[in-house]
């Protein structure tokens, strides 16, 4: 039972029992988490890759990322892609601006060639990681399984989401604020904590924004399904 008028900080989640057992058991989730992949060419393993329980669709060139929105992990090409965002960084540019107005989500930068340039020096700043086009269904799986551990585990979605916070310019209370909604959610396996806050006038709109994207998150189905 959680305890009304304090502060839940993230160290309640670390010495929890239920969720150290969930952060393991969810390696395997792959149908929960949903995967976009951006290329201007067909992607050659889409079908292997569904065929092993991923929830993969191809995107193609997206004119807008906000099409990009209900996907948690997003694989982009570096070329031949984000010409409308910037012709000279390509797939980089998007990666930066997911980066940006999605901090959550876990960005993988793919291109046939990472000869150094300043587009493939962005993408691998930028991302999270990285990996050739014409790798092996094997190595493809590992990253995308990574990829769904990542998004499913609540401390490392935590991190992820109060850099977002940060570089927002969120201050230290409505980091607190945020903390305290995220771990009581996490703890009631319902983001009904973090909609709350969202929903109220302690934080900025920016904060809301990256709020209400984790109330999104497949993490919640993960939970409930333990």
């Amino acid at each position: 039972m959680l305890i009304p008028f304090r502060r839940y900080r993230l160290s309640e989640l670390e010495k929890d029992q239920g969720i150290a057992g969930y952060t393991t058991a969810i390696v395997g989730n792959r149908k929960r988490v949903r995967v976009a992949v951006i290329d201007d060419q067909p992607f050659f393993q889409l079908e292997n890759l569904n065929t092993h329980g991923f929830d993969i669709a191809f995107v193609g060139n997206p004119k807008s990322l906000s099409h990009l929105e209900a996907f948690e992990v997003v694989a982009c090409d570096l070329r031949g892609v984000g010409d409308t965002l910037n012709g000279k960084l390509q797939g980089a540019a998007i990666i930066q601006e997911l980066r940006r107005t999605f901090p959550t989500k876990y960005l993988i930068a793919y291109s046939g060639s990472f000869a150094r340039s300043a587009m493939v020096n962005l993408a691998l700043d930028v991302s999270d990681t990285s990996i050739s086009k014409s790798a092996d269904l094997d190595s493809w799986m590992k990253i995308l399984d990574d990829a769904v551990v990542c998004v499913l585990d609540p401390i490392a979605k935590w991190h992820r989401l109060r850099d977002g916070l940060i570089k927002g310019g969120a201050n230290q209370d409505a980091l607190e604020l945020a903390e305290d909604a995220y771990v009581r959610s996490i703890l009631l396996k319902d983001p009904k904590k973090i909609r709350k806050l969202a929903d109220s006038n302690s934080i900025s709109a920016d904060a809301k924004s990256l709020l209400l994207g984790v109330v999104s998150s497949a993490i919640w189905g993960a939970l409930a399904a333990l």
